[in-house]
């Protein structure tokens, strides 16, 4: 992404400095990512001014200084190496140079990590063979590809060790051996039960006698026999020790008792099976490691005076108090951490439309009023502003996305110029604010219409309307209850509703909100939804902005929301940014 434009890929920075060959504290480098942030820096341009000068004060220790430096000089040189050297070679290169083999040596787990870089750099070589003169950006490529689809690169086993635990199937056993054997699940439900062809609420009777296909009393018992000989390959794997277990109750609402299968009560002759039962501590600490699995992460808080700092005068906008309700570490990521985000397309695409229909309305409304431009001069704007966004896009991207603008605006010019034509005073792109009982709330607008002083909100959507109308949604009574955050774009225009209704000195009324949708819907149209907000709307969301405010002021944005599809959750668990903590109650009995 570098190579295509100049810090287009620094958003990876932030997550590079988390692996541990550079041992920084996750703490830290979300004060470095607010530091660049304030100092409206590339990530780049801090790291080689900030590693060009001697430590002063103590907002770095010296090793984490090292740590950046080497960060700083190893992309600058794989940056310039890059464009001479072939693929392989610079992976070669970043893996050597790059600590991360020597990073491997030291671990306890250096075999297997070493066996992982071997297979990388060899599936980089393979690849490379198959395609010749394949590029940096087409290796990533196809590894998002095979991410997006699960698709694995299969581990080279080179070093020779046969520790560790072999999972498999009874069938994946045969013609194997092991020391030591479990077999685990021996159920009578699970070894007993044919569920090949298993359907819902028991059609498969229905089939059978349907068709007449009712299994005879012969294919039972060869059915039976199969799956004898089948339990018979898994216990006979064992060269010295046997462990067969079975759960006694299914773990649902009923607590269904369970039963051993038949045939684990054919070894024993029939006597009754010994039961063995797994001590009350063991299984504490196992579901303790299982909740560490979902429960919501934790910020580490280590300087708690830095962090109060950025938090004086925070303003909030409708979408960072979204964010603080939704999942108090995307705020903190987004909002205090400053973390740099990945460019999008959607995103590019999107500031560019924007861009265009703020010149398009402060070109033909206003006091000096000039007639509305024709379509070839809003596709120059068009163009211009995608220039400008150019480093969110591939090429390919760049290309596609240009052709949709070329297709999408003049059409959409086409359907809203009779109503733009009616404007008289509007204001575009323009921040608003005002203080709710204490709190600073505001947000650029995208274009606000004034008829006296009642005014209509509009914002600019460029995604699919079917997402737009489910966004819209007002809460229901049994979504307030259960505690669920309202539908975002309801939520966002609402708070824009309020803002512009508080204007110090305004006798302004929000009188409605508009979506303009900058994509057909499914009849060929742009259409606009239009929403209005009731005193108990507007109540509701008052509240909102209270409930922001004490998370705000009592650090409560320090705690994930604990989601399992939560991509920030996720994050901060992968690079080590926050420790999950155990339950109270679970952490007393252990």
């Amino acid at each position: 992404m570098e190579l295509e434009v100049p810090h287009k890929g620094e958003y990876l920075l932030y997550e590079l400095l988390h692996f541990d060959i550079y041992d920084i504290e996750p703490f830290e480098i979300a004060k470095i990512s607010n530091e660049i942030h304030k100092e409206k820096m590339k990530w780049r341009e801090y790291l080689a001014h900030y590693t060009s000068k001697p430590v002063q004060g103590n907002l770095f220790e010296h090793n984490q200084k090292q740590a950046l430096v080497s960060l700083w000089k190893n992309v600058e040189t794989w940056l310039k190496k890059a464009a001479s050297l072939n693929v392989p070679e610079l992976v070669h290169q970043v893996i050597a140079g790059g600590g991360f083999m020597a990073q491997a040596l030291k671990s306890n787990e250096r075999e297997f990590l070493i066996e992982q870089l071997n297979t990388f750099l060899n599936f980089v070589i393979s690849s490379n063979s198959r395609k010749p003169f394949l590029t940096l950006s087409e290796l990533i490529d196809n590894l998002g590809r095979m991410r997006r689809n699960d698709l694995p690169i299969a581990l080279e086993k080179r070093i020779g060790s046969t520790e560790g635990v072999f999972l498999t199937t009874a069938h994946g056993s045969k013609g194997l051996e092991f020391k030591h054997v479990a077999v685990i699940g021996a159920e009578s439900m699970s070894w007993e039960s044919d569920r090949s062809t298993a359907l819902p609420f028991k059609l498969g009777k229905l089939f059978e006698g349907s068709t007449g296909s009712t299994p005879s009393d012969n294919e039972l018992e060869d059915n039976a026999e199969e799956r004898r000989r089948l339990f018979y390959v898994a216990i006979t794997r064992a060269k010295e020790d046997l462990l067969i277990s079975y759960a006694s109750k299914k773990t649902d609402a009923k607590s269904s008792e369970l039963q051993p299968t038949k045939f684990l009560l054919e070894i024993t002759g029939g006597n009754e099976v010994p039961e063995i039962e797994i001590p009350v501590n063991d299984l504490i600490e196992a579901e303790a490691r299982l909740l560490n699995i979902n429960t919501p992460p934790i910020v580490a808080v280590k300087e708690s005076a830095w962090l109060q700092k950025q938090i004086e005068g925070f303003k909030f906008s409708p979408s960072t108090l979204y964010d603080i309700l939704d999942c108090g570490l995307k705020f903190y990521f987004n909002r205090i951490a400053r973390i740099p985000s990945p460019p999008s397309a959607s995103m590019g695409y999107g500031n560019a439309m924007h861009a265009t229909l703020k010149k398009l309305m402060d070109y033909a409304v206003g006091d000096d009023k000039a007639d509305w431009p024709e379509t070839a001069v809003v596709l120059d704007w068009f163009t211009e502003s995608m220039y400008h966004e150019r480093r969110s896009f591939t090429k390919l991207s760049f290309d596609t996305r240009m052709k949709q603008g070329f297709a999408t605006l003049p059409q959409y010019y086409e359907q809203r110029l009779p109503e733009f034509k009616q404007y008289q005073v509007i204001k575009t792109e323009k921040w608003f604010e005002s203080n709710l009982n204490g709190v600073t709330i505001g947000g650029f607008l995208d274009k606000i219409i004034f008829n006296g002083n009642d005014v209509t909100i509009v914002d600019y959507k460029t995604g699919k309307s079917s997402n737009m109308e489910k966004s819209l949604k007002p809460p229901t009574d049994k979504s307030i209850a259960e505690g669920k955050i309202p539908p975002k774009y309801w939520f966002q225009l609402g708070i824009y509703h309020i803002i512009i209704s508080n204007q110090a000195g305004k006798n302004w009324k929000a009188a409605m909100c508009q979506i303009d949708a900058l994509e057909k819907n499914d009849e060929g149209i742009f259409p606009l939804y239009k929403i209005t907000y009731s005193q108990e709307n507007i109540d509701l969301l008052k509240s909102y902005i209270q409930v922001g405010k004490t998370k705000l002021q009592n650090l409560d944005f320090l705690t994930g929301c604990g989601k399992p599809d939560c991509e920030w959750c996720a994050f901060a668990k992968d690079t080590g940014a926050v420790e999950v903590q155990i339950p109270e109650d679970i952490e007393n009995e252990l």
